[in-house]
């Protein structure tokens, strides 16, 4: 009989989230792709600039300006790893022994979109991630569902 799994031991732990959006999957990229409007809806975000290349080409490169898990204010460079407009775009950060891939896949479905969008963290640090995973997840569920509500047209409130 083997052993059980200890969750953290685990090298990874990813959080995601899907929901229905009342747009069409283009109108939820087109939001989404404006870097400088996420502040509007994740209230994480602080700041978001282009720094490389041509904005959502693969390794094109932003800086983002957040809080981080001590509520502190940190600015960490994403790349861009994927990214095929409307239907899915994958970018990576690197910071306090973590690597961060985020993904967001969209899906026309009758009268609006589906998105599904996943954080995954790796790295020798990840065991403090794993120890707020409930935080991490209501984290992201919050920011998914005010970019539903801007895409929606209902403003964020603070």
């Amino acid at each position: 009989m083997a052993p059980p799994s200890l969750p953290y031991l685990e090298s990874f732990m990813h959080v995601t989230t899907e929901l229905y959006i009342h747009a069409s999957s283009a109108a939820v990229w087109q939001k989404l792709s404006l870097l400088d409007q996420w502040p509007r809806w994740n209230r994480e975000v602080l700041g978001v600039r282009w720094t490389e290349g041509k904005p959502w080409t693969d390794g094109a490169r932003f800086a983002i300006r957040h809080r981080t898990f001590f509520g502190l204010t940190t600015e960490t460079t994403t790349t861009v790893r994927m990214c095929v407009p409307g239907s899915a775009a994958v970018w990576e950060s690197q910071g306090f022994g973590l690597t961060v891939v985020n993904s967001v896949n969209f899906k026309d479905v009758v009268g609006g979109a589906r998105l599904a969008a996943t954080h995954t963290y790796h790295g020798p640090l990840v065991w403090l991630i794993q120890l707020s995973a409930a935080r991490q997840q209501k984290l992201l569920e919050t920011a998914m569902q005010a970019l539903k509500g801007y895409v929606e047209g209902e403003p964020r409130g603070r």
